[in-house]
């Protein structure tokens, strides 16, 4: 089941590159975000180290943090002027 969830990350990722290169460009950094993010399943499914607990699961949540901070940011930024 944990294979489904790594499959449904990277077709928001991959779908979001899409949108991002045919018209909205600030999609780019949630959408490589997904892709990590699906990365990071896929290696807490094949390694022996649990990736979702411990320090590792506060490098995942500071990695979070900081694409929300900066994605809200640029799209304040973006949207404003209009």
């Amino acid at each position: 089941m944990s294979y489904l969830y790594v499959v449904g990350l990277w077709i928001v990722g991959i779908y979001l590159i899409y949108m991002a290169i045919k018209e909205y460009r600030i999609l780019f950094i949630p959408a490589i975000y997904f892709v990590f993010l699906g990365a990071w399943r896929l290696a807490d499914i094949y390694t022996a180290t649990n990736l979702m607990q411990g320090g590792y699961a506060w490098v995942l949540r500071g990695i979070s943090f900081g694409v929300l901070v900066v994605t809200g940011v640029i799209y304040y930024l973006v949207y404003r002027k209009k």
